[in-house]
């Protein structure tokens, strides 16, 4: 969601994303679906020119088209509907949602053109912070007092259901320094980022085991 836009996904690129993911992101409104693509890339030629969309109520034809005005020897081209489902986040969306886990109550007080949220008062244990979501260069980070953490490192997956790094955020308000692990203490590791290598890894192996453990899967099979 850079400088506070909308951005969009395609349902074609999300369906290649884990299950647990999309069932994670959507029940949190962290994306929601859009209206349908008004561009599209043609597949006619080598080109791959983009192109506006219209659509069978504007033409009368039976499938979205776009029209070429390049080539001679092209000029509508049928787009597949599905191919223009989308879905939609945005750093309004980001933020309501790092409210929401957070338990907090937003302001409203949003300047999205400069990529800058309000989330609300958090108080730790000792101290409390406004936190901000702002846009650093590419990337959503949450600033508190004089620390900022990119968001993608505070939020992960348990489950199907989106979670996020509390301790973490409450630690740095308090100023409390990184826990020690004594020799009869073992942390369990922190979470990988979403959308990282290690992430959709993980993700797949539980969705695996998943069909495999079921009723008539492979190793129900094999008892």
């Amino acid at each position: 969601a850079l400088g506070g836009a909308t951005t969009f996904i395609r349902a074609l690129e999300l369906a290649a994303w884990p299950e647990e993911a999309i069932i994670a992101l959507t029940e949190a409104a962290l994306i929601g679906k859009a209206p349908p693509a008004s561009m599209a890339i043609c597949p006619e030629c080598e080109e791959h020119c983009s192109r506006s969309v219209l659509l069978p109520a504007q033409t009368g034809r039976d499938a979205p088209v776009i029209f070429c005005d390049q080539r001679g020897d092209t000029h509508a081209v049928e787009i597949p509907a599905e191919a223009l489902v989308q879905w939609q986040t945005s750093g309004t969306a980001v933020a309501d949602v790092l409210a929401r886990l957070l338990g907090l109550r937003r302001s409203g007080v949003d300047e999205p053109d400069r990529g800058r949220w309000e989330i609300g008062l958090l108080r730790g244990h000792r101290h409390a912070s406004h936190l901000v979501l702002s846009l650093d260069g590419e990337r959503l980070v949450l600033q508190l007092n004089d620390d900022t953490i990119p968001v993608n490192e505070l939020l992960f997956l348990h489950d199907t259901s989106l979670c996020i790094d509390k301790p973490r955020i409450v630690a740095l308000i308090d100023g409390s320094p990184p826990t020690e692990i004594t020799p009869n203490q073992v942390r369990e590791p922190k979470p990988p980022d979403i959308g990282s290598p290690e992430w959709r890894s993980q993700i797949a192996r539980k969705a695996a085991n998943a069909r495999h453990d079921r009723p008539g899967g492979s190793r129900d099979k094999r008892r």
